[in-house]
């Protein structure tokens, strides 16, 4: 980014690759600024970059790193932490730039919760809505009846390659075919990658109240079918 060209007279704010959001071991961070601006970029707010006295030089990084073509990358200390990167900027001639900050939440891919399911088994009505539930907003869910091939993800973990995908706004509903039977799902992430395969609890028919239940009611029609015949 050419600040000169574009006439102003302070360096541009850092911007981040990937802009924050959820990255595994490995991910490479890349930074961007003014065109031969040295960044210098950390974990601690006050990152700060003094500008170099002499055309060309270099500028002086504190409480920071000195960003090159080199990036930096998540290592396995991050893991299922959450983050904040900050970045400032600096070149001779031109004002230091503003802070820039971005976010990241560290995952390993094996961390993933699997789905939850609501509600997970029990005795339930035929037409009941099932949700299957991740944590991941922008995750896929693929599910399938236990009886059934187990769901999995494609290759890159945008789609299911096999079982059904969940859609919250048409959720799938418990019928009579499914009495006795488990549920089975897992997330698929184009991120994180898959999680662990979840198996549901067993769903049973929810048939109303027990006949048990119903002997004082019908004790009490009779008893009132008596009183009205005798008189």
């Amino acid at each position: 980014i050419n600040a000169e060209y574009m006439g102003w007279n302070q360096v541009v704010i850092p911007k981040f690759f990937p802009d924050g959001g959820a990255a595994q071991v490995g991910t490479n961070i890349f930074i961007q600024s003014t065109d031969g601006a040295t960044i210098c970029y950390g974990r601690d707010a006050t990152v700060t970059c003094t500008p170099p006295t002499t055309s060309g030089g270099k500028g002086t990084c504190s409480n920071s790193f000195s960003y090159s073509d080199t990036p930096p990358k998540i290592t396995s200390n991050d893991i299922s932490q959450k983050t904040n990167w900050y970045a400032v900027a600096c070149k001779f001639g031109l004002s230091t730039s503003g802070r820039g900050q971005t976010t990241y939440v560290w995952r390993d891919p094996n961390s993933i919760a699997p789905p939850n399911f609501n509600p997970n088994g029990g005795k339930v009505a035929d037409g009941t809505s099932i949700s299957i539930d991740t944590d991941i907003a922008e995750a896929i869910v693929c599910y399938t009846l236990s009886t059934n091939s187990t769901p999995a993800c494609n290759g890159d973990n945008t789609a299911c390659a096999s079982g059904l995908t969940y859609d919250s706004a048409n959720k799938p509903l418990k019928q009579v075919t499914h009495n006795g039977l488990k549920w089975q799902a897992l997330v698929c992430d184009k991120v994180l990658g898959p999680s662990t395969l979840v198996i549901s609890n067993q769903w049973e028919k929810y048939v109303g109240a027990s006949l048990a239940a119903n002997i004082p009611v019908t004790l009490l029609v009779l008893s009132l079918m008596s009183i009205v015949f005798t008189m």
